[in-house]
């Protein structure tokens, strides 16, 4: 028997929905699920404007504060960061300025 469990962080924000393949002919005591996880029904909800939040008995959908919500992508900002980085590695030409505050270095 297949079954879908959800996972959640510490907090009990959601991370991801996965399937398990349990032995039919146990009861569902006999098996331990993973920390963190539940078979709670989990409601629709936004992606990247809501987020499920699970409190131990249901899953409630909150806001994404803005400070948590990922930004846009400039496709043409990473298009560009991209090609100053293979020019730099295979060419060694130095990176414009504009794109040296896009890059982190480790």
């Amino acid at each position: 028997m297949i079954i879908t469990v959800h996972r959640y962080d510490d907090r009990g924000r959601y991370i991801d929905s996965i399937e398990l393949d349990i032995l039919d002919g146990y009861p569902m005591e006999y098996w331990q699920m993973p920390k963190n996880t539940t078979q709670e029904w989990l409601p629709e909800y936004e992606k990247g404007k809501e987020i499920p939040v699970f409190d131990g008995k249901k899953w409630n959908i909150e806001l994404i504060p803005q400070d948590d919500a990922e930004p846009p992508i400039d496709i043409d900002a990473l298009a560009k960061a991209v090609r100053a980085l293979v020019d730099k590695v295979e060419h060694e030409i130095p990176l414009p300025d504009d794109v040296k505050g896009m890059v982190k270095k480790k």
